[in-house]
C-alpha cells in the first residue's frame, strides 16, 4: 500500500526532476472534487464531471479508479490502494466513459459516471477517481523536466435507508497543571456506525450563573467506520477557582455541510470541573 496527503482535497503530484530548473505547474481543472450521493439498494445513480485544460498546452488525460480510507491520526489525511482493497470500496460499483481523453489548449471534457449498487448492500462505500496527464519533458541533451500531475474527485455512496451514524466517546481528559499553564482538553471518538463521519464542534467552559469564562473550537477528525479519533482543544486565559460545567458540542454533519447538504446530528455533551487556587483542574467529573 502506498500513502499519499490529498493536498487541499485537490490535488496529488509526482515529480520526476531531471535538473534544477523551476517548472510552473499547471493542472486539470475539475469542477467536482467530491460527489456524495444517496442509492437505493440495486439503485442506479448517473452523472458528470467537467474537466478542463487551462493551458495553451495540449495534454492527455487518463482516468481511473482507485479506493482510499483515512489515516491516522484522522486529520483528513489518507491512503490511496487499487481497487477493491477497501472493504469500504465501491470502485467496482462505477463505470464511465471515456477512459482518457485529449484536451486541446484551453478545452473541456464531460466524463459521464454510473454508479450501480448491489442488492444486499447497506451504509458509506468510497471510491476515487483520478485525472492524470503529464507536463515537461527532457530536452534534446536530454535534460529538463517532467511532471506527472493527478486531480481526484472523491466519491462517497450512502446506501438509502441503511445507514447508522453513531459514534462512542470516551476517555475525557481536562488538565491544568498552574496558573500559567494552558488548560488542555482531550477526548476520543470512535466511529461505531456504518458510514464516514467528518466531525468538528467547540467547547465552552460556564460558571453556575451562566457566565462563559472558555471558549473555543475542537479540531475536526475525519473518520471511516471503525476509526478512532481524538478531540483536541485548549484555553490559555486564566479561569478562577471554583466548579465549572464543561459543555461539548459536537457537529457531526460537517461532510454534509461543505457540500451543502444541510445540517447533521449535533450532539452535546458536559460534565463539571473544578478548579483550585492554584489554577489547576483537580476533578473532572462523568461526561453525560
Amino acid at each position: 500500500m502506498y500513502r499519499k496527503v490529498l493536498f487541499l482535497g485537490l490535488i496529488l503530484f509526482s515529480l520526476f526532476i531531471f535538473s534544477s530548473r523551476c517548472l510552473a505547474i499547471e493542472v486539470v481543472r475539475v469542477d467536482k472534487t467530491k460527489i456524495r450521493v444517496s442509492i437505493p439498494p440495486g439503485g442506479t445513480k448517473v452523472g458528470e464531471i467537467n474537466i478542463e485544460n487551462p493551458t495553451e498546452e495540449p495534454k492527455t488525460v487518463k482516468m481511473y479508479l482507485n479506493d482510499w480510507v483515512y489515516v491516522p491520526p484522522f486529520d483528513g489525511a489518507k491512503e490511496f490502494d487499487a481497487t477493491g482493497t477497501s472493504r469500504f470500496s465501491c470502485s467496482d460499483w462505477i463505470t464511465f466513459t471515456p477512459a482518457e481523453a485529449y484536451l486541446g489548449p484551453y478545452a473541456k471534457q464531460k466524463i459521464n459516471y454510473t454508479i450501480k449498487a448491489p442488492n444486499a448492500v447497506e451504509g458509506g462505500h468510497y471510491s476515487l477517481m483520478f485525472f492524470e496527464s503529464s507536463m515537461g519533458k527532457p530536452d534534446s541533451q536530454g535534460v529538463g523536466v517532467s511532471v506527472a500531475i493527478r486531480v481526484a474527485t472523491l466519491f462517497y455512496v450512502e446506501i438509502q435507508d441503511k445507514l447508522k451514524k453513531e459514534v462512542a466517546l470516551n476517555n475525557l481528559s481536562v488538565e491544568r497543571k498552574s496558573k500559567d499553564a494552558s488548560l488542555n482538553i482531550s477526548l476520543d471518538m470512535k466511529n461505531t456506525g456504518n458510514v464516514d463521519i467528518t466531525a468538528g464542534g467547540n467547547f465552552d467552559i460556564i460558571d453556575k450563573k451562566g457566565m462563559v469564562f472558555g471558549r473555543g473550537p475542537l479540531n475536526t477528525v475525519y473518520t471511516f467506520p471503525g476509526d478512532s479519533a481524538k478531540f483536541s482543544a485548549s484555553w490559555s486565559l486564566p479561569i478562577p477557582k471554583g466548579v465549572y460545567d464543561l459543555v461539548l458540542t459536537l457537529d457531526l454533519g460537517k461532510a454534509q455541510e461543505e457540500l451543502n447538504l444541510g445540517r447533521g446530528e449535533i450532539l452535546v455533551r458536559e460534565t463539571e470541573i473544578e478548579i483550585d487556587d492554584n489554577g489547576q483542574v483537580v476533578r473532572t467529573g462523568e461526561l453525560k
